[in-house]
C-alpha cells in the first residue's frame, strides 16, 4: 500500500516496521516523536539562572554606586565644615551674596 504525501511527489510506504517494537506502522498519524520535558525545563531553569545573575549584578552595582556617592558626600561635608571652622578661627570673613568686593 502506497500513499502520496500532500505537497510531495514521492510515494511513502505505510507498511514500514517500527525499529523499536517491530510492529508495522499502518498510519502516519501514529508516528509520534517523543518530546523531552527535560530539555524545555532545563532551558527555562538556565534562563532563570541567567536572569537572576543579571539582576544580582545590577543590584550590586547600584548599591556600590550609592555607597560610594554617600561616602563622597560625607567627605565633602567634612571638608566644608573644616574649612568653615578654620576660616572662622582666623577671623576671615567672606563677602555675602549682596556685598561688593571693591569697597
Amino acid at each position: 500500500m502506497r500513499l502520496k504525501i500532500q505537497g510531495g511527489s514521492l510515494p511513502v510506504s505505510l507498511a514500514t516496521n517500527d525499529t523499536r517494537t517491530g510492529v508495522p506502522l499502518t498510519d502516519l498519524a501514529e508516528v509520534v516523536v517523543p518530546r523531552h520535558r527535560d530539555d524545555s525545563s532545563s532551558s527555562i531553569i538556565a534562563l532563570m539562572v541567567v536572569a537572576a545573575l543579571a539582576c544580582a549584578v545590577i543590584v550590586a552595582s547600584l548599591v556600590t554606586f550609592h555607597c560610594h556617592r554617600w561616602q563622597l558626600h560625607s567627605r565633602k561635608l567634612r571638608r566644608a565644615q573644616a574649612e568653615y571652622e578654620s576660616d572662622r578661627s582666623r577671623g576671615v570673613e567672606r563677602p555675602g551674596p549682596g556685598s561688593s568686593l571693591s569697597a
